[in-house]
Formats: structure tokens, sequence, C-alpha cells
């Protein structure tokens, strides 16, 4: 067990279910019948960041239907959220998007595994910059006896940084659009601050259990875990 290693692949993959942002999480309905004008052919979507598989590989292919038939040919740019449509649907149309989308990339959920090393006290990645390259890097060094705290880690810099984008979330709900956009932000204020708490809780378990309350298990004994600072944006 102790000599597994974590994927970066599966550290964004626990991370994105504790702040409820698996791929196949957050479908959209997005209704653009009062935008159609008759001759556009490129329409913004609510969302951006749209997504065509699950995590276990299932497509998740984002489409449009006017009045209620698929359309094909129409194209997606996924990144940016932008529809274009290959000839320009009728004024009074009912034309509805419907995709997955996530609320954060994969490149940002790496931006916050970067601050790991500082976190558990030892490098992380094989990589002679000690920085992941992007999602698809397969040099994590991180022993499995730490998942839970690298997890818990990376999700709560996420948390933290959705508890800054409580209008972009409100505006992309497809519910109930009543209720306070503070106590969103508040809530994953507080998912945050759990989430680093169990990350911490977790990871010096690991350190007392190896007989060390500072040092880490693996890599420099005189190197002390920091907690890195805030992401930007």
């Amino acid at each position: 067990m102790g000599n597994e290693i974590l994927a970066l692949s599966d550290l964004i993959a626990g991370a994105r279910q504790h702040i409820n942002d698996a791929l196949d999480h957050h479908l959209y309905s997005d209704e653009l019948s009062d935008l159609i004008d008759g001759v556009s052919l490129v329409y913004y979507l609510t969302n951006r960041n749209l997504v065509d598989k699950a995590n276990d590989g299932a497509p998740l292919d984002p489409l449009v239907r006017v009045n209620n038939v698929v359309l094909v040919g129409a194209t997606f740019d996924k990144q940016n959220g932008i529809l274009t449509f290959p000839t320009a649907p009728n004024q009074g149309d009912l034309v509805v998007a419907q995709y997955y989308f996530e609320l954060m990339t994969d490149d940002e959920y790496v931006t916050y595994a970067q601050g790991l090393q500082n976190f558990l006290g030892f490098a992380v990645t094989s990589n002679t910059s000690g920085r992941w390259t992007g999602p698809t890097d397969n040099s994590s060094t991180i022993p499995t006896l730490y998942t839970d705290a690298a997890v818990n880690f990376v999700a709560s810099k996420a948390a933290d940084q959705m508890a800054n984008l409580s209008g972009w979330w409100y505006r992309a709900n497809d519910g109930d659009k009543s209720f306070d956009k503070g106590a969103v932000s508040q809530h994953f204020k507080e998912m945050a601050i759990n989430l680093k708490n169990e990350a911490e809780f977790s990871r010096d378990g690991v350190y007392t259990r190896q007989g060390r309350r500072e040092a880490p298990a693996w890599g420099q004994s005189n190197l002390r875990p920091q907690i890195d600072p805030q992401p930007r944006r």
C-alpha cells in the first residue's frame, strides 16, 4: 500500500467529488429563443467549460434542439461557451441547448494541486521543476497513504475560489433563484475551512503513524509542511 502512488487524474476526480463538481453533475438547459433574430449564427451560452464525457469516459455530448428536434451540424466552443448554428434559426423558433458543464477546469485543479509540495513537505512530482505540467501529467510521487490529505487540500482550494464566484454560481443555477447569493458564498467558505481541516488532520495522522509529528514520512525530515498561499485567479 505504501508503495502505491496517487495519480494526478485520481486526485482531480476526488477533489471534484468533494465540491460536487463531477463531470456528469451539472446538466443545464439553456433556452435561447428570446435571443434568436433569424440572422445570427453565433450565440453565447449561459455557462462556459462545457464537458463532453464523464470521468468514466461515458459521452456527455452537448446538443441543441430547434422546435424539439435535435439539430445536426451545430458546433460548440466548449471552453468559452459559444454555440454556432450551420444556418440561422428562424425568429420565433423554440431553441434550447442542453449540456453538462464544470465549475472548474482540470487545469484549475492542477493549479491548486501545485501547493501540495509545501503542504505535504516532500516532492509530489518527479519533474525537475517540482510542478505538474497539466492534467495528463503522470509524474506524481504522492504515496496513496496521503490520498485523503491531498484530495481534501485541493478541494479546499477549489471551494475557497468558488466562494468568490457566488454571483456566477447564482446565474448558472438552472432552478430556484430565490436563494441568497451571500449564503452560497458562505457555504463554500465553510466548505473550504472544513476541507482544509480534514486535509491537515489526515496529513498529520500519517506523520503520527510514521513516528513523526512535524516531518513528512517521505522526503526531507527537516522540512516542516506549510500551507501554500491563496490561489490566484
